[in-house]
């Protein structure tokens, strides 16, 4: 019987999730497990290692650390104005620490005689300097628990900040995960790979993307999960790809067919060109880049299989010098869109050129992107299209 992978169990097993936040990351960031936890990286990192002096401050809204002590309270609990200031001083200046909610536990237990670590978004107004619900700690607290290293910030949304899962709680909650798992993720890519690209291992990785003790560390972790998601995704292609040729002949074009010949001979009433029927060569290399796993990976993303043609039909072309316009109907993956291009007409001794170029988006067509290194692919697509013609 196969034992059962950890990163399956459910996330209200970790200690400070429960099933009710559990409910809430499902609802509001699709995170169910310890894999899609795990898996849910920081979009950027702060080095809690630095502190500032309050007369350093930059003049950005930017995430800083000070070390000081809080001088003064000042509460306000009015009908439409509630909030909480502490004054904190250090011995460079003064700062405003603002809390508009959940402030009753701060202000019956800051001390005004002890040293606080405090943590937080600069807001500045009018030369005024403030942090609205910074991250306040003793100093002896913050040595005792809180590592000297980077921190990663993680996307929430207001409904989750709001139930009191803030930035700490991630940290909190991500660490808990750690440990729970430590010793007990499966790798997943052979010793020799690992070895012949100077790759950390998958525990080693997930550990340092998510508290990296230092920047070398969190640089090595990205490293080999990014090779990771490409080697996967490169093994899923060619899985796809065998069993695709398995089962399924697909549309082949080898040689020009009768279906080709039958449409020019009898369809169109003029006899192609030399350089037309160079083009028409040149699209049907198009489709054939000489890399079958590119090819098949396009071929599977576009669908062209069920779409097999890209047809554009024009209502208006018009030359003006050396500019020419057209405008018509893009019929792409069976969405039809209205398209305006402009091209260039270029005269030479032997030839007259025409380039011209535009761009379309996938969703316009409703093509989904790939994801490729943690992120999707552009949704905008650059087409260019590039003529020859021989004059007569």
């Amino acid at each position: 019987m196969n034992k059962k992978n950890i990163l399956d169990t459910s996330i209200e097993f970790i200690k400070g999730v429960g099933p009710s936040r559990a409910k809430l990351f499902k609802e509001e960031l699709e995170i169910t497990n310890y894999d899609d936890l795990i898996n849910f990286f920081p979009f950027r990192y702060v080095d809690r290692s630095k502190f500032y002096k309050i007369k350093d401050l930059p003049d950005l809204q930017t995430d800083v650390q000070i070390i000081g002590r809080v001088i003064k309270k000042t509460s306000v609990n009015t009908k439409f104005n509630k909030r909480l200031t502490l004054t904190f001083q250090d011995d460079t200046g003064q700062i405003e620490l603002i809390w508009f909610r959940g402030y009753n536990w701060i202000e019956d237990s800051i001390d005004k005689n002890k040293d606080y670590v405090v943590f937080g978004k600069l807001n500045w107004y009018k030369n005024k300097i403030s942090i609205t619900h910074p991250e306040i700690k003793l100093k002896s607290t913050f040595d005792r628990n809180v590592p000297r290293r980077l921190h990663g910030i993680y996307s929430s949304t207001e409904k989750l900040t709001a139930s009191g899962i803030t930035q700490r709680y991630f940290i909190k909650i991500i660490y808990e995960l750690l440990q729970s798992t430590n010793g007990k993720i499966r790798e997943n890519l052979p010793e020799y790979i690992r070895k012949k690209y100077s790759l950390i291992d998958r525990q080693s990785a997930f550990i340092n993307i998510h508290l990296p003790e230092s920047n070398d560390k969190l640089k090595k972790a990205i490293n080999r999960l990014k090779f990771e998601e490409l080697f996967l995704n490169q093994l899923g292609f060619l899985l796809s790809k065998t069993d695709r040729l398995e089962k399924i002949d697909g549309f082949k074009f080898d040689v020009v067919g009768d279906n080709f010949n039958k449409f020019y001979h009898n369809s169109l009433p003029f006899e192609l060109t030399g350089d037309q029927k160079k083009v028409i060569k040149e699209i049907r290399k198009d489709f054939n880049s000489g890399n079958s796993s590119l090819d098949s990976n396009a071929m599977r993303v576009v669908e062209a299989l069920k779409y097999p043609n890209v047809i554009f039909r024009s209502s208006l072309i018009e030359q003006n010098d050396d500019r020419v316009y057209l405008e018509g109907v893009l019929e792409f993956h069976g969405i039809k869109q209205n398209l305006k291009v402009e091209g260039k007409i270029e005269s030479l001794e032997d030839q007259i050129k025409i380039n011209m170029d535009f761009i379309i988006k996938l969703s316009d067509f409703e093509i989904k992107r790939p994801s490729l290194l943690f992120r999707k692919v552009e949704d905008e697509i650059l087409v260019e299209i590039n003529l020859n013609f021989d004059p007569a």
